[in-house]
């Protein structure tokens, strides 16, 4: 499983939610951020971030869990999230 990626249809999922709702993708490693650019194939990080998703950089999941509820808390709009995770999470978005 390379770079961690939904299994059974899970990004048909995400990619469905993305366009609904802002989705945050994590890392789960413990240490270092999540790929942005290196496999392409269906259900990829690069796949993912281009249907919808939001990089969480280098934050780790509950980081980036309490970043998304602050700025759902405070009426922030998917463009303004997606700036913020860019900033916290040192990464740009493809």
């Amino acid at each position: 499983m390379p770079a961690g990626r939904p299994e059974g249809g899970g990004d048909l999922l995400l990619a469905a939610l993305a366009g609904q709702i802002p989705v945050v993708l994590a890392s789960r490693t413990g240490a270092g951020s999540v790929l942005a650019r290196t496999y392409g194939f269906a259900g990829s990080e690069r796949d993912l971030l281009g249907r919808g998703l939001i990089s969480a950089g280098f934050l780790d999941p509950p980081k980036a869990r309490l970043l998304l509820h602050v700025l759902l808390a405070g009426g922030a709009g998917r463009e303004e999230i997606a700036a913020a995770f860019r900033a916290a999470g040192g990464h740009s978005q493809p």
